[in-house]
């Protein structure tokens, strides 16, 4: 188990047999695990009443499947290896940016890169007094980071992590590291 996550036992609503829990909503996506991020691909199990209740505010989502989805399941079904060949690209560029990023923010600010197990997202270890300090530490750097007290399930003012994202081009994950290094330098 890594540092950056709570100790607690996850318990899915959906084992407890959600159908019998109308305040209970399960939405899940794989938009990530397609490779596809942002583009929100997902469903919600929900008790049929829940279900019925969350058409009324929201009917043409049920009412037919959401054009994206269509395309999405459309161009899964005829163009699979291209998919495939578009999801080894973007993990490569994320692989490859969290590989030219995570030691110059390392070397920049002092912090500790945590190897991811994905390739969105990468999180460092810091030792500010607050994670907001080290997200202002980034930002006079001229770089916006995620802190990590957004991922824990109390509001610690210091939870120690920080998050990058490392679904950008190449060019700018370079420019992100060279300006870090000039950082580096003049700091």
């Amino acid at each position: 188990q890594h540092p950056h996550t709570h100790t607690r036992t996850h318990c899915s609503p959906v084992k407890f047999g959600i159908h019998k829990h109308e305040r209970i909503v399960a939405v899940r996506g794989f938009s990530k695990t397609l490779g596809t991020q942002s583009w929100r691909v997902g469903y919600l199990v929900a008790a049929p009443n829940t279900v019925i209740n969350l058409m009324r505010v929201s009917d043409p989502i049920y009412i037919c499947v959401p054009f994206l989805q269509h395309a999405v399941a459309e161009y899964l079904n005829t163009h699979y290896e291209d998919f495939q060949a578009h999801k080894r690209a973007s993990e490569e560029l994320m692989r490859g940016n969290w590989k030219l990023l995570s030691p110059a923010f390392c070397a920049a600010f002092g912090w500790t890169a945590i190897e991811p197990e994905g390739t969105m997202y990468g999180m460092f270890a810091h030792r500010e007094s607050t994670d907001l300090e080290a997200c202002k530490k980034a930002l006079m750097a001229g770089v916006g980071i995620c802190p990590g007290g957004m991922f824990w399930w109390n509001e610690t003012p210091c939870t120690g992590y920080l998050r990058i994202h490392c679904g950008v081009t190449r060019e700018k994950a370079q420019k992100i590291a060279d300006m870090l290094c000039v950082c580096l330098c003049l700091c």
